[in-house]
């Protein structure tokens, strides 16, 4: 893909321009390796009532990851590049090689940071689409289709004065799907940008408060091959008929701005205790233009017909709260957050999540903690044709997890997941149970000072 010429390129490029300064750098690499087997009884996490019935099987990951860059004193570069390959053991044909890369560069002034990250994806909607990963996508796993995604975040942050400082940030994401069936599964490439400008200042040295605005922009657009095949012809009119279908193809695109405001607080109350929250206001406005493009029926040609949806205005609330408590063994944290999240569905989503970890080290090489998530999915102006809104959702997770440190090298990880999944439209439930067993090596950085 040309993205991923780009992605070589944009490293190239920030090499050749700080290689210069190379007598001072720190260089490092840092090879990894990671083996995962795991197990789950309901891979797809599709209700018990649904065919093809569950499926229970064990997935082997191979998982090798290169990061390579240098730090200096007003400076660093990190880039990753990690390939996992995903083996499926009871089905094969769901094999599949993921292609990850990240970068990211930071650079320091006197009253400055400037930063850049970039990354691309390629990977495989049972993975990216997972709802063990809450906000991605739909949660819907049902099949599995390549997703490509791209991503490049500028910030700059100013520093007023001892006090007060300015962040200026950017981000731009956009995703698309390999060749899947054209069922209306949801899966809709879509492109998100957004720019932000946060107002931060330090009331002392244990309380600050922050001021952020932003705007957002959400753009879907979609080629649905069998989403009308409802209707057929009477005489010369398109009507609704479900036991006489008319294959006709859906155009959708679907675009939205989001403005929102917000204020948050930052408070430690001491060495041990922290705590942050925010609350805001968001205002979306979406446009929505589905043609219709009927194939033809016997002896007649239909036209297309554009159906523009009138423009929808919603308003909604955005916060955010964050406690965490360290301990001389572990820590506890607690957050919660309610945001607006681009989704594959070809709309957006109200996302409201809370989630809670505590862990504990029980010596010196082993530990353990547990994490519990509970997820609310709406979708927002979902249009009266695709119905996303039938991906409205709530879903329950809790993973504790045993972790041994083999040696200083090389770890062992053990987790149990249990999830329930509830589509909040249809009344569909299910559940699923996942062992995950994980091998992980990492040797410490090597770095050459030159």
């Amino acid at each position: 893909m040309k993205f991923k010429t780009d992605f070589l390129t944009l490293i190239a490029v920030v090499l050749a321009i700080f290689c210069s300064r190379a007598n001072a750098l720190d260089w490092y690499y840092n090879p990894s390796f990671n083996y995962t087997e795991r197990y789950t009884n309901n891979l797809r996490l599709l209700a018990s009532n649904i065919k093809p019935a569950p499926t229970t099987m064990f997935i082997s990951t191979l998982s090798p990851t290169l990061a390579m860059g240098y730090l200096e004193d007003d400076s660093e570069l990190n880039t990753s590049f990690n390939w996992n390959q995903l083996l499926y053991h009871e089905q094969s044909n769901l094999d599949f090689s993921e292609k990850l890369a990240n970068l990211n560069y930071l650079f320091k002034g006197e009253k400055w940071i400037a930063n850049l990250a970039a990354s691309y994806g390629d990977q495989a909607t049972l993975g990216s689409e997972s709802v063990q990963l809450g906000i991605t996508g739909a949660g819907n796993v049902a099949i599995q289709v390549a997703r490509y995604t791209r991503t490049l975040a500028p910030s700059l942050t100013y520093k007023i004065d001892e006090k007060n400082t300015l962040n200026l940030s950017g981000s731009y994401a956009n995703t698309n799907y390999g060749a899947h069936p054209a069922s209306g599964l949801g899966f809709s490439p879509y492109k998100s940008s957004q720019i932000s400008l946060t107002a931060t200042h330090a009331y002392s040295e244990r309380l600050s408060f922050n001021l952020t605005g932003s705007y957002n922009n959400y753009n879907a657009k979609n080629n649905l091959a069998s989403s009308c095949n409802y209707f057929r012809l009477s005489g010369h009119t398109l009507i609704i008929d479900p036991n006489n279908p008319l294959p006709c193809e859906l155009n959708y695109n679907q675009n939205s701005d989001t403005l929102n405001a917000q204020i948050g607080v930052n408070y430690a109350l001491n060495e041990t205790w922290s705590a942050n929250a925010s609350v805001g206001l968001r205002e979306t406005i979406s446009h929505t233009i589905e043609t219709f493009s009927p194939t033809a029926y016997g002896r007649f040609n239909i036209n297309g017909s554009a159906t523009t949806i009138p423009d929808s205005t919603t308003q909604g609330k955005t916060y955010a709260i964050g406690i965490v408590h360290n301990y001389e063994k572990g820590s506890i944290s607690f957050n919660g957050n309610q945001q607006l999240s681009p989704a594959s569905t070809g709309t957006q989503q109200n996302i409201t999540q809370f989630t809670s970890t505590a862990s504990y080290n029980l010596s010196e090489t082993i530990s353990t903690s547990i994490t519990g998530s509970y997820l609310v999915s709406d979708t927002i102006n979902s249009s009266t044709v695709t119905n996303a809104s039938v991906f409205n959702r709530t879903l329950t997770s809790i993973t504790p997890n045993l972790r041994w440190q083999w040696n200083e090298d090389m770890f062992l990880q053990l987790n149990y997941t249990y999830i329930e999944q509830i589509y909040t439209q249809s009344k569909l439930a299910a559940t699923s149970d996942s062992v995950q067993l994980q091998f992980i090596y990492q040797p410490p950085i090597n770095r050459q000072v030159k």
